[in-house]
């Protein structure tokens, strides 16, 4: 089995799929990363018999100095934080990125990307399901098709991130079984995925 692992710095053609991914997230976001744009690394790691999307990660700068370091005499297989892989073009980000961001960088997010799901909403959500308009507690009515959300339960936890199928009329106006969003991954999954 031949191992072809490559743990490097980004190059132009990954910035811009990066770049463009995370702006239509986040305007702070994609800021954030423009100005770091350093600490962006990626893992490509193929063999015969498996392949694997590309994942990208976030170095701290005291972290790229231990790289540097280990990386001649070590294969690399993760570090800082994972942000996601890329997939057709485009920068499917992980929960953990979305997570580590809303934490300790709440601006970089708007009111206006958040929804929050009722009790069984979150089971629902956290079985795989998409949101329909009777999961939902609050929600900004002003969603356009294609906006990323983050998802909440009724404590302002992060359960998920989903995408807004269509532009949204006022809340009220849906049927109780109308999807409103799609799920992209929620907390569940890990508990689902393949051990």
């Amino acid at each position: 089995m031949v191992n072809l692992n490559r743990f490097r710095l980004l190059n132009e053609t990954e910035k811009g799929i990066i770049f463009k991914s995370v702006k239509n997230i986040s305007a702070h976001l994609y800021q954030f990363f423009h100005e770091n744009y350093h600490n962006l690394y990626i893992l490509i790691s193929k063999t015969k018999e498996n392949f694997q999307y590309p994942k990208v990660y976030f170095i701290p700068n005291e972290l790229i100095v231990i790289i540097r370091k280990i990386k001649e005499q070590s294969i690399i297989k993760s570090g800082g934080l994972y942000l996601g892989f890329i997939k057709k073009g485009e920068l499917k980000i992980s929960i953990e990125a979305i997570e580590y961001y809303l934490s300790n960088y709440p601006e970089f997010f708007s009111n206006l990307q958040k929804i929050n799901l009722t009790g069984e909403g979150e089971k629902s959500f956290l079985y795989g399901n998409n949101i329909q308009r009777d999961m939902i507690i609050d929600f900004s009515s002003s969603f356009l098709e294609q906006t990323f959300i983050i998802v909440l339960n009724t404590l302002n936890e992060l359960i998920g991130i989903a995408l807004v199928k269509k532009n949204l009329p006022l809340l009220e106006k849906l049927n109780p079984d109308d999807i409103v969003a799609v799920n992209l991954q929620d907390k569940g999954y890990y508990l689902r995925k393949a051990q």
